[in-house]
């Protein structure tokens, strides 16, 4: 096992844990209605949340692309079986915070599949709901609604078990 695997790992827990905190910090006003007056005055703690929500999407996409490699697969792994959280999950980074289909849609991507509520996280809808932000997506006739509190320990537990599976594997 390479150290980078487990450091992807670790910079989820990373990101994810400055996220918890900042959350934490919100004003309570902000927790329940995400208003103009509750944005204004909580914009830093806001926009460093949006920040950690985007290196959280785009560490997640690092562990997608490690689990679907030549490396993994060749070890009879199927990251399709291994990570179904991960697979429900990663049209978001790959729609909102890598490609940015909002800016510059590939072929056959139309641009009136992204719902827009927030114009300051493009590509996606960024809401505040009981107190926490959720990104949602339309994608593919789907809408994919992601709450990083309650999706994190899904994401871990899927991302160790993979390698947990591709130590046993490579033992045999």
């Amino acid at each position: 096992m390479h150290y980078n695997e487990r450091t992807i790992i670790e910079g989820l827990v990373y990101h994810f844990n400055n996220y918890y905190r900042l959350h934490q910090s919100l004003n309570p006003i902000v927790k329940d209605k995400y208003t103009d007056q509750a944005r204004s005055q909580n914009w830093i703690t806001i926009n460093s949340m949006r920040h950690e929500l985007t290196a959280y999407l785009n560490r997640m996409g690092q562990f997608y692309f490690y689990a679907k490699s030549d490396s993994v697969t060749d070890l009879g792994i199927s990251y399709e079986i291994e990570m179904p959280e991960i697979l429900r999950f990663i049209p978001l980074r790959h729609k909102l915070t890598a490609h940015r289909a909002f800016d510059n849609p590939r072929k056959n991507e139309e641009i009136n599949q992204i719902k827009i509520t927030d114009s300051h996280f493009h590509g996606g809808a960024y809401m505040l709901i009981n107190g926490r932000f959720i990104v949602q997506l339309k994608h593919k006739n789907d809408v994919i609604s992601f709450d990083l509190i309650k999706e994190h320990s899904k994401i871990i537990s899927e991302a160790k078990k993979l390698l947990d599976l591709i130590e046993d594997k490579k033992q045999i």
